[in-house]
């Protein structure tokens, strides 16, 4: 069996990847190769490709992967056939449709690896482009229960898409670079420091958070934000009001992690209504919990269950929850804490959320799929 994954990655720099996203289809590809035994072939943009690849995994580069043309031209060349499986991302609706033609050409299996959900991306948008984003992802959403598999993180959207056929459930990994929790000195005692790093947008739900960190007094609270996105210049005004925000704009990941290594409490404030939870990719928590850090969080749904026991969970995003969550952090009892961190401790040794083993489940599934 060999896998061909067509994937949105422009570059092979572990280091310079903007996204979780980006990060994750990085080491599924090492992954399956290097502890599933896997010949894994990528197929992509050819931009930046003359990076050396750390595995030296056969690499395809095509001018764009959503032309059928193009996409007929690589598998012809890499003479795809029943006995290959082919592995894609996401709700690119020009993309799915020229896939499955392509599978009627060559036969071979065709799966879908969906972690995460277009609405996000809409909500940005203006109405005239949200309009048509959604038309445009609303095929490919029809499209997914005609594959031949999914793979999901969180069981609640293999419903949504209306998915009946073969499917499998993952557990999210830890990132590769992250093997134990390292620990270092937190703030100072006299200033208690809440981090968010992430993108600036309204279902991370950074609007209520900064409204709940304003009714919180006392000048030994300090907030600190990091990334980018819509909500940017908000969060601009409100460092301008309360002298206690800061804002550190995108950091280099390296940087990122120094700063929530040295946080008092990490924010994972993300909506609760609507469908997005039911995709949701918890990978901003799994990095929060690699750090020992106390971690505050949404309740987004069954994919969180293996992790209540490191974290404190809310109901739901409105500044009153979140300005109850913050204060009952505030005056936890430090016994709770050290248990909370002994359970993330317990969390990196566990098998299931690391690469080996989800590598084996994975090749596994796409064995079962193959004649």
């Amino acid at each position: 069996m060999r896998v061909l994954i067509v994937t949105g990655l422009t570059h092979l720099n572990p280091g310079g990847f903007r996204t979780s996203s980006e990060r994750f289809e990085f080491e599924l590809c090492n992954a399956l190769r290097d502890y599933a035994g896997l010949e894994v072939v990528l197929i992509s943009k050819p931009t930046d490709w003359q990076l050396r690849y750390q595995h030296e995994s056969r690499i395809v580069g095509m001018r764009d992967r959503n032309s059928l043309l193009g996409l007929r031209d690589v598998f012809g060349a890499l003479q795809a056939s029943p006995e290959d499986v082919v592995i894609f991302w996401g709700y690119d609706s020009r993309l799915v449709i020229h896939l499955l033609q392509c599978r009627r050409r060559y036969g071979f299996r065709l799966v879908n690896f969906l972690y995460d959900h277009f609405g996000p991306a809409v909500e940005q948008m203006r109405a005239p482009k949200a309009i048509a984003a959604r038309a445009y992802f609303a095929i490919a959403e029809r499209a997914i229960p005609h594959i031949d598999g999914l793979i999901v993180f969180n069981a609640a959207a293999i419903k949504r898409v209306g998915f009946t056929g073969p499917h499998l459930t993952l557990h999210p990994c830890f990132p590769e670079d992250r093997t134990e929790i390292v620990d270092l000195p937190r703030s100072q005692m006299d200033r208690f420091t809440l981090t968010y790093a992430g993108t600036l947008a309204e279902y991370n739900s950074v609007r209520q958070l900064l409204e709940a960190f304003r009714g919180l007094p006392g000048d030994a609270l300090e907030l600190r934000i990091f990334g980018r996105g819509p909500l940017e210049s908000l969060v601009r005004e409100h460092c301008m009001a309360d002298h206690r925000i800061h804002f550190g704009g995108l950091l280099p990941r390296e940087a990122v992690l120094s700063e929530q290594r040295s946080a008092n409490l990490l924010l994972n404030i993300r909506r609760t209504d609507g469908i997005i939870n039911d995709f949701a990719f918890p990978s901003k928590l799994l990095d929060y919990i690699a750090t020992g850090v106390p971690t505050l969080s949404t309740d987004f749904g069954d994919v969180m269950n293996p992790l209540r026991d490191c974290i404190f969970v809310i109901g739901d995003n409105s500044v009153e929850a979140i300005r109850a969550g913050i204060l009952e952090v505030l005056n936890t009892d430090p016994t709770v804490i050290e248990q909370q961190q002994r359970s993330m401790k317990d969390l990196m040794c566990d098998e299931r959320f690391h690469w080996p083993y989800n590598a084996q489940s994975t090749a596994s599934f796409l064995r079962t799929l193959v004649p």
